[in-house]
């Protein structure tokens, strides 16, 4: 799970989800309100997380199975909810 530098992540959210839709991004956490995933389970919580890296600036995917850094960024749900915002923004 360490960065390209050797950094450790300074904030890991578990789990994170991949959004078939995909409407607003690939990743996000999940949704206390309007949540589109249907099938969740204790499962989930080793498949995805969410990991931040301090020095590095980076925000990745990390697959716990395969034991990956995903090079794509993934939105907690305060950042989901601020994203849809703008897009509907754009939209009107």
């Amino acid at each position: 799970m360490k960065g390209e530098t050797g950094e450790m992540p300074y904030i890991i959210h578990v789990p994170v989800f991949e959004d078939r839709e995909k409407k607003v991004c690939r990743f996000r956490s999940k949704l206390d309100v309007d949540e589109t995933i249907q099938s969740m389970s204790n499962e989930d919580y080793l498949k995805l997380w969410g990991v931040r890296y301090n020095l590095e600036g980076k925000i990745r995917v990390f697959d716990v199975k395969k034991n990956l850094l995903i090079d794509s960024h993934y939105l907690t749900q305060e950042e989901y909810w601020e994203e849809t915002e703008n897009m509907w923004t754009k939209e009107r």
